[in-house]
């Protein structure tokens, strides 16, 4: 088997803990919990590579705040980062 590409999004969410979920137009504060990097992409390049299968990832990462969480995330799993 050939080696596969893996091109999609790269998102980062923000996790919270909530009392309850709100009813339709109600709203409730959350207590911040930690960013987590994510997104289709990197989702599935995770579990492709848990599988033990060869591929490469192809997300774009922009400038910012969340551009720096996700190139660390990406660093972090092992991709060769490329500008």
């Amino acid at each position: 088997m050939g080696k596969t590409l893996i091109f999609g999004t790269a998102l980062v969410d923000a996790l919270m803990n909530v009392p309850s979920v709100p009813t339709s137009g109600l709203n409730v504060l959350g207590d911040f919990l930690e960013y987590q990097v994510g997104g289709c992409a990197i989702n599935a390049y995770c579990g492709y590579r848990y599988a033990g299968a060869e591929g490469d990832l192809f997300v774009p990462v922009g400038r910012g705040a969340n551009a720096d969480r996700i190139t660390e995330h990406l660093k972090k799993i092992g991709v060769k980062l490329t500008s």
